[in-house]
């Protein structure tokens, strides 16, 4: 359910991005503006949000729920997680996916992980652990190799690799003519 939750979510977002966004003609020839980005995120919110009442209803688990049982901290919990998490971090997904290419907007996932590990480690009583960090270390290193074709050809990069090879130029060059190379490096 999980894999298939993953591959809806990158279908669904890479539809989003790549579909007719111009106006649209109806059978009666009228032009038909193309729906918000917030009102298409509050759309999928309320879709999903019915589909886990429904399936929360068919295996039973608002019969063993009680509102007493709940912690204030946890009901805190659960705002933070529908303002932040719900409503200003998808809101800015679905925006940032209409503004930018898909490939530049999945680099979030360089940023949850960290965010939430700093969040467990500074407001909770939870202590973390070095396999989640580990865990860690293995998301962001596989976004990175997912993305590499995008970051392979960043300045930043072949800054670097411009810098390797005047090095390797500087030991290959006559004595005489290093600073003249430097001089032209620090150009």
């Amino acid at each position: 359910v999980m894999t298939l939750g993953t591959i809806g979510w990158t279908i669904g977002s890479l539809a989003s991005k790549y579909s007719k966004s111009s106006k649209t003609d109806t059978p009666d020839g009228k032009k038909v503006e193309p729906l918000n980005v917030m009102v298409k995120t509050a759309w999928q919110m309320i879709t999903a949000g019915v589909a886990f009442s429904i399936t929360a209803l068919v295996t039973g688990q608002y019969s063993t729920f009680s509102f007493n049982a709940v912690l204030p901290a946890d009901w805190a919990a659960m705002t933070y997680l529908i303002l932040m998490g719900s409503i200003l971090a998808f809101s800015s997904y679905i925006w940032l996916l209409q503004m930018r290419p898909a490939t530049e907007v999945s680099t979030y996932a360089y940023v949850n992980p960290i965010v939430a590990l700093l969040l467990v480690h500074f407001f909770t009583d939870h202590s973390v652990t070095v396999l989640q960090i580990a865990g860690l270390v293995v998301i962001l290193f596989s976004v990175l190799l997912m993305n590499w074709n995008l970051y392979k050809n960043n300045r930043t990069i072949r800054v670097i690799r411009y810098r390797k090879k005047l090095k390797k130029l500087k030991h290959m060059a006559p004595k005489s003519s290093i600073p003249r190379i430097m001089e032209v490096a620090a150009f």
